[in-house]
């Protein structure tokens, strides 16, 4: 039998609290269109912010428990509460969303209530991507990405060079977090040149 952890909590998979369902919705996206006159059709604006944007995610949770006071305790825990949710059939990413409890159902011994999450849209890895290497003159790096889009932060042991989609950055040994770099979705190409070790560290986010 399936859980799922809220934060540190874990909740279903014993014979006294079981999880009914754990119904994960898929984020719709911000789609803005513009009527414009003597137009056939609309003007489609989605992706004039750098990408398709996307509403929240609603995770539909419910629990069945032999012991009624474990409604309470589950009220009095997570209602209202900001949590790190992770289900156990899926525990590569976490979400991050609100949780709401609706009114708990009494039927004879058994006692249930149902919890909504709204969550941010993209599920996250649940550990950073790191990518190390040692450079030794120069060396193209490729770094796979998931859906969300992500700015690594960048640790070099010495100065060097990185080239990213046609713009050159001239670094000092230092961490970095630059603004022009952004990974996208897919495979992203750099070309690094000088000496040392250099490590990118990312947040990857999956819709």
């Amino acid at each position: 039998m399936y859980g799922v952890w809220f934060d540190d909590m874990h909740l279903g998979g014993t014979p006294d609290l079981v999880m009914n369902y754990a119904r994960v919705g898929t984020p719709a996206a911000k789609v803005k269109e513009i009527e414009v006159p003597g137009m056939d059709g609309v003007l489609d604006i989605t992706e004039s912010l750098g990408g398709v944007k996307y509403q929240s995610r609603k995770i539909s949770f419910k629990f069945t428990t032999t012991d009624g006071s474990r409604i309470g305790e589950l009220v009095n825990t997570l209602h209202g509460q900001r949590k790190k949710i992770i289900l156990d059939r899926d525990e590569a990413f976490y979400y991050l969303g609100r949780l709401d409890a609706a009114d708990p159902v009494v039927n004879g011994n058994l006692a249930s209530i149902e919890i909504a999450a709204r969550c941010e849209p993209y599920k996250y890895k649940a550990h950073i991507t790191r990518h190390k290497e040692d450079i030794n003159g120069a060396s193209n790096i490729v770094l796979l990405n998931e859906k969300m889009q992500a700015i690594p932060r960048i640790t070099l042991a010495e100065r060097m060079r990185i080239t990213f989609e046609g713009r050159v950055y001239d670094l000092a040994a230092g961490e970095y977090e630059i603004a022009g770099i952004v990974l996208k979705q897919g495979y992203n190409r750099f070309r690094v040149e000088g000496n040392g070790t250099i490590l990118f560290r990312y947040q990857e986010g999956a819709l």
